[in-house]
């Protein structure tokens, strides 16, 4: 017979290959079968998040982290649930929260700054995104981001540097390419484009 930590184990190897209905499966066995446990509760939560079910929020908000990673884990799940739900301005509270615990990597910048875009907050997205240039992580989402920012601001020759900085840290990056000669034939057709928005 199978313990928690096994079930735990089994439930995250099949979560990690995206098999979300079976690990929910698996999830709600466990979850009948010994006591009440954060990560167990936390993998249940995020694999209906990931099916779009209803009530990972309710889970996961009365979950009480038994540290400071997990706490974090459970703000950025928090703003995931919020951003599937059409919620932008209730995700930017839980990435904020998310960077105040940690801030040592990109991630809950881009998720925030693409909560603040969702808002057409664009100043703020760019604050957010300039911060996180100092993380670990996906810095070509970073740059990504910031060039996406710019250019719905109008800027399109700073977008077009950071579209390039994309690439020149993800060449494999298509719609980045696209963006990129899209912008170069706005400026070469006004060279004062950004200034005209």
């Amino acid at each position: 017979m199978q313990d928690l930590k096994q079930a735990k184990k089994q439930i995250l190897e099949v979560y990690e290959q995206d098999q979300f209905a079976l690990a929910f499966v698996l999830t709600k066995k466990a979850r009948q079968r010994f006591e009440p446990d954060v990560r167990l509760e936390f993998l249940h939560a995020e694999c209906m998040r990931q099916m779009g079910m209803k009530g990972a929020y309710e889970i996961l908000s009365a979950l009480t982290p038994p540290n400071a990673q997990a706490e974090f884990q459970i703000q950025v799940a928090l703003g995931m649930n919020c951003v599937n739900e059409c919620q932008p301005a209730k995700a930017c509270n839980h990435f904020e929260r998310a960077i105040k615990l940690n801030r040592a990597v990109t991630f809950p910048f881009v998720f925030l700054a693409s909560a603040l875009m969702t808002l057409k907050e664009y100043v703020r997205a760019i604050e957010v995104l300039k911060e996180g240039l100092t993380a670990e992580g996906d810095i070509d989402e970073i740059h990504f981001n910031l060039g996406s920012c710019y250019r719905a601001l109008g800027d399109f020759g700073t977008a077009r540097q950071e579209y390039l900085k994309t690439l020149a840290l993800d060449p494999a990056y298509p719609e980045v390419r696209e963006a990129v000669e899209d912008l170069e034939a706005a400026l070469k057709e006004s060279p004062s484009a950004e200034e005209e928005s």
